[in-house]
């Protein structure tokens, strides 16, 4: 893709985005969004493992940060 072409912003799939910062969190939740996706964020990987095993088909892809307090998000992945 060109620098001059246009991002598309077709995307219908939900995500679940996982971060331990809210700043992040919120500016990729803005970002995805604006790209089309519906996006449920957390910054709690606990919660994000609870939203996940009770409803695993609600959910296209799971973005996860790598190092959080509690639980990683190796262990998260692992753990669904």
């Amino acid at each position: 893709m060109g620098a001059t072409e246009a991002v598309p912003t077709a995307g219908i799939e939900q995500i679940l985005f996982v971060d331990d910062e809210d700043t992040l969190v919120a500016m990729w939740q803005q970002l995805l969004g604006d790209l089309g996706y519906r996006v449920i964020a957390t910054t709690k990987s606990s919660e994000a493992l609870e939203l996940f095993r009770n409803r695993p088909d609600q959910f296209d892809l799971v973005i996860t940060d790598m190092t959080m307090p509690g639980m990683t998000g190796i262990d998260l992945s692992r753990k669904s």
